[in-house]
């Protein structure tokens, strides 16, 4: 099924979720250790970046919760090193364990329409795993009110992809990494996941 506006996955945290998110990400943001191809970062970018990530994999874990799967994560919060280079730890249907990255990204221009018709996975080809979730937050600079600032109401699991759905990639336009040439719109719709996991 196609990804469209109408399935993809609204947050779903309360106010006690968001602040547990908030201090998992000041305890990582000190340790974290930024990529070499990654521009410099400060404290603030680096902890805002952080906490839309755990977020986002928050958002995924009851998501996965609520349609009864099993999920697990695969990164200890408390720790001072590196992570594996994935988020989740899911189950297939032989109760084999899933490898699950997620990837939250922020757009200050694009609506849900554009970021699903014009964006694409945030990952590179090294950090493909066998399950890929894009999750999206957005500004609303001249709406009214106004959101200039990552908020609960503009964020959404966008689409999911396996491991061999990526065939190509290529240049990313901001930094010195490649990024798939698949679209969002082309990728699988969050429901179909529930289908394949356990």
């Amino acid at each position: 099924m196609a990804v469209t506006r109408d399935n993809v996955i609204p947050v779903n945290l309360t106010e006690t979720e968001i602040k547990e998110c908030v201090d998992i990400a000041k305890h990582i943001s000190s340790h974290i250790v930024d990529r070499a191809d990654l521009h410099a970062r400060d404290y603030l970018e680096r902890f805002i970046n952080v906490l839309q990530g755990e977020i986002a994999e928050k958002m995924v874990i009851n998501w996965l919760r609520e349609n009864g799967k099993y999920v697990a994560s695969a990164v200890d919060k408390t720790s001072t090193t590196p992570d594996l280079g994935h988020d989740l730890i899911l189950k297939n249907h032989s109760d084999e364990d899933i490898r699950c990255s997620i990837k939250s990204s922020l757009s200050a221009f694009k609506d849900i329409d554009e970021i699903i018709s014009s964006f694409t996975l945030a990952t590179t080809l090294h950090e493909i795993r066998e399950v890929n979730i894009q999750t999206y937050f957005w500004l609303n600079l001249h709406g009214n009110p106004r959101q200039v600032v990552p908020n609960a109401g503009n964020a959404a699991i966008i689409a999911w992809a396996g491991e061999k759905d990526f065939s190509s990639f290529h240049s990313y336009t901001t930094e010195n990494r490649e990024s798939p040439v698949k679209k969002l719109s082309e990728l699988r719709s969050m429901n179909s996941l529930l289908e394949y996991i356990k």
